[in-house]
């Protein structure tokens, strides 16, 4: 075999390499239950290929319960090659805009900490921030960043990080609902609408309206699942004396009959009137309503006259039967219970009573489709033990083929420098000696070794294995000096192809690459759904 065509052969083997997506897992602790969906991407579609959904018992906040659960619910998990994402929710952590001097990154970090004093809802001292540059305006000629800033108090992560590692879980990223929410959106809400989302958990219910797939406004509201199910044990006087449910009875009689109505004749559980029970949870849902229409207020001021088009219910309360038809006479807008799986292909067997729970796995499918690139949530110590996990399982999933493959490459040109026709089965005889102990080396060792020559591969192949997204697919890689040519295909994904590439060719910029050029770009033959381009760029 010539040396161009052992060439050939290593570059086809990088080539599957590249093609191997990495799946991404997202976990959603809730107080009363756990949530973890595992997405990656099958025959060219974004794909779930395992949900789990598990009850907490107990006592809310019982981190042993907890703990039981979310091993259950990881149970036949493929954790191997996958990111673990997970959603960090309590009623102070919250996202917002904040408008900031340009200035460079390194001094950003404090004056984002100073300006997001005026504008998140408590102490800022010990909590933890992180922040996203979404663009840039002019005010007066002058250049400013528009940034969005999350934040959340410590001792909540600190919960999750005790539990998640009780659980031998290690995760990458942690996100707030807000950009969870927006992954949600941006995936499978294409329409050009203003789409209010309010995700009504146990203990917890967050308001955050999008605009185009972008989170325009996020806010706190004080009613959530578990306050209504505390209204229901309120005592009431009747006819028949005092009627007081238990918490236990409350919350079944509310997952089973909902919200009744005021003519609903007959007795629930032969305890409590529909009337009766209706006059307990009224109040509640009325302010909820009254609640959300304030925000929709607050955004029309903030927007300058923006208008919601509808509102989408996730989470727990969004199965509280009738809830939807009671905030539409409130509101007089248009309401839908979300669909966690719209613009997904579900693999058989994948979800268990996917119709019921349906509105319960938005959160884990959008920190699931988060890449942990962005806004994430975890200390920064964690973060650089997270970095260095991740480029080892990289390495051992990408970088070992490749490795062994440019070893054998070089093992072909050193072939040329004895006769090819009298050494070529002796010295396949000695490669297939040297296959066992080849295996046994560190990969570290051996990709050190490998690139002794040339020190630039190493960290191309560590970068692209953290930056190419789900929706691009790489078929083509060469490397000429410092120069490096890339060629992939753009999947259907929803998205705009040219906005995934442009996006792609921004996220090289930002790391080793340099004077990244657009080639070309064309629709691939014979599949019109998928585009083809070529990328080259400097290595720094």
């Amino acid at each position: 075999m010539s040396w161009q065509e052992e060439m050939k052969r290593i570059m086809a083997k990088a080539e599957e390499q590249f093609r191997q997506e990495q799946s991404i897992i997202g976990i959603d602790v809730g107080l009363s239950s756990v949530k973890v969906v595992q997405l990656a991407n099958v025959n060219g579609a974004m794909s779930i290929v395992k949900a789990a959904l598990v009850d907490i018992g107990g006592l809310p906040g019982d981190q042993k319960e907890a703990l039981a659960s979310l091993k259950v619910a990881m149970v036949g998990f493929d954790v191997q090659r996958a990111k673990i994402v997970a959603v960090i929710n309590c009623p102070q952590t919250c996202t917002r805009k904040i408008i900031a001097p340009h200035m460079p990154k390194k001094e950003l970090a404090q004056a984002v900490r100073w300006e997001a004093k005026n504008v998140i809802p408590f102490s800022l001292e010990g909590a933890l921030i992180d922040f996203e540059i979404l663009g840039e305006i002019s005010e007066n000629n002058v250049r400013k960043n528009v940034i969005s800033v999350a934040a959340t108090p410590k001792t909540t992560v600190d919960k999750l990080v005790s539990l998640f590692a009780k659980a031998d879980i290690q995760i990458a990223a942690m996100i707030p609902v807000s950009l969870s929410l927006q992954n949600l959106m941006a995936h499978a809400h294409q329409e050009n609408q203003i789409l209010a989302v309010v995700e009504m958990g146990a203990s917890v219910t967050e308001l955050n309206i999008f605009r185009e797939g972008q989170l325009a406004f996020s806010r706190k509201l004080p009613i959530a699942g578990n306050d209504i199910t505390k209204a229901m044990t309120s005592a009431l006087m009747s006819s028949q004396g005092k009627v007081e449910l238990s918490v236990e009875e409350a919350e079944r009689i509310k997952k089973e009959y909902g919200i009744p109505s005021g003519d609903q004749e007959g007795m629930i559980d032969g305890k409590i009137q529909p009337i009766q029970l209706l006059s307990l949870i009224r109040p509640h849902i009325e302010q909820l309503a009254s609640e959300i229409d304030r925000s929709f207020d607050f955004f029309r001021e903030e927007s300058r006259g923006g208008k919601v088009n509808k509102i989408i219910l996730f989470g727990g309360g969004a199965n509280l039967k009738s809830l939807g038809e009671a905030l539409k006479n409130e509101l007089e807008i248009d309401i839908e219970i979300g669909d966690s799986f719209q613009g997904f292909s579900v693999l058989p067997e994948a979800v268990h009573d996917r119709d019921r729970e349906r509105s319960r796995y938005d959160l884990a499918i959008g920190a699931a489709l988060s890449r942990a690139e962005k806004i994430n949530l975890l200390p920064i110590e964690l973060k650089e033990k997270t970095k260095r996990f991740i480029e080892m399982v990289s390495l051992k999933g990408i970088g070992v083929g490749i490795a062994v493959s440019i070893l054998l490459f070089y093992v072909g040109l050193h072939i040329q420098w004895f006769s090819l026709n009298k050494k070529m089965s002796a010295l396949r005889l000695e490669e297939r000696t040297l296959a066992p102990r080849l295996k046994k080396l560190q990969t570290s060792i051996l990709i050190s070794g490998i690139f002794k020559d040339r020190p630039y591969w190493e960290d191309v192949l560590k970068e692209l294995s953290h930056v190419v997204p789900p929706e691009i697919q790489m078929t083509y890689l060469r490397a000429d000096d410092d120069m490096v040519h890339l060629k992939g295909n753009i999947l259907p994904s929803g998205r705009d192809s040219q906005a995934v590439l442009s996006g792609f060719m921004l996220t090289l910029e930002e790391g080793i690459f340099q004077d990244v050029s657009l080639v070309q770009t064309q629709k691939q033959a014979g599949k019109e759904n998928i585009a083809e381009f070529e990328i080259t760029c400097k290595v720094e």
